[in-house]
């Protein structure tokens, strides 16, 4: 949960040219994990991939939340409606709660994910009609072509944690690990600090899923993390004053955060 670079993880992993666009059969698939609940930073990197969606350059499959709040799964179909992608699938945390808050540090900053959950239309009337992210995780990654998807982790790595340990079951016939080696290509973190240091991400809500995943990821899928370090003075959403819609769930986002 950094203020960063709107984006900075997801467009360092796509080959953007700007002088053509790429056909619907390359479009990179992604997966995004995130924490979307109070820090803003994951409304405009949800932007991003949907903007990113619709112009042929990513094929968004699913989101999934790692907060519990049942405005996370809400607020993201807020942002995904707005962008004509109402229809992607989502899946949230059980048990969902009502809170509004993650922990004392985040009232330091304004509560948006329930007001643009109240505020804007949405396909999503329900976060409990919503599957849970570890199954909806075996749903993407068994319908996917081999060795394709990128999973983008932008928050806890509680629901990667749960992935790798989901036994075969109706969506799969292979264990979380075959599958992630199966269907995975490469999984992108945000988190942690190089060479060293306590990061959020990784230490403030689950660190035992991410010595869990850090340490038992499958060998054979390759790991990109970016680091607290790279994020932390940059500061995203000061253009969206000036250049987005006055209608934006965006630019509200940003504004009540």
């Amino acid at each position: 949960m950094h203020s960063i670079l709107t984006g900075l993880i997801l467009c360092a992993f796509f080959q953007l040219d700007a002088a053509e666009k790429i056909a619907k059969s390359f479009r990179k698939p992604v997966l995004i994990d995130t924490d979307i609940f109070s820090d803003v930073d994951d409304v405009g990197s949800l932007a991003v991939a949907n903007v990113l969606h619709n112009n042929g350059l990513a094929d968004l499959r699913g989101v999934v939340i790692n907060t519990p709040s049942k405005y996370g799964a809400l607020a993201t179909s807020v942002i995904n409606t707005y962008f004509g992608n109402g229809d992607i699938p989502i899946g949230a945390m059980r048990p969902l709660t009502n809170a509004t808050f993650f922990d004392d540090y985040s009232f330091r900053l304004g509560e948006y994910a329930g007001k643009v959950s109240n505020n804007w239309p949405r396909m999503l009337n329900d976060s409990e009609a919503t599957p849970t992210p570890v199954d909806l995780y075996r749903s993407v990654l068994s319908s996917a072509e081999s060795r394709s998807m990128t999973l983008i982790s932008l928050g806890f790595l509680t629901n990667l944690a749960a992935l790798m340990e989901s036994p075969p079951d109706h969506l799969s016939s292979l264990t979380g690990r075959a599958l992630i080696s199966a269907k995975v290509k490469e999984l992108v973190v945000m988190g942690g600090r190089y060479p060293s240091g306590w990061e959020f991400n990784f230490g403030g809500s689950d660190p035992e899923s991410t010595y869990h995943v850090v340490n038992n990821w499958p060998a054979d899928v390759a790991v990109t993390f970016s680091g607290g370090e790279l994020g932390e003075d940059i500061f995203s959403g000061g253009g969206l004053a000036k250049h987005a819609p006055p209608d934006s769930p965006v630019l509200a986002a940003y504004q009540w955060a």
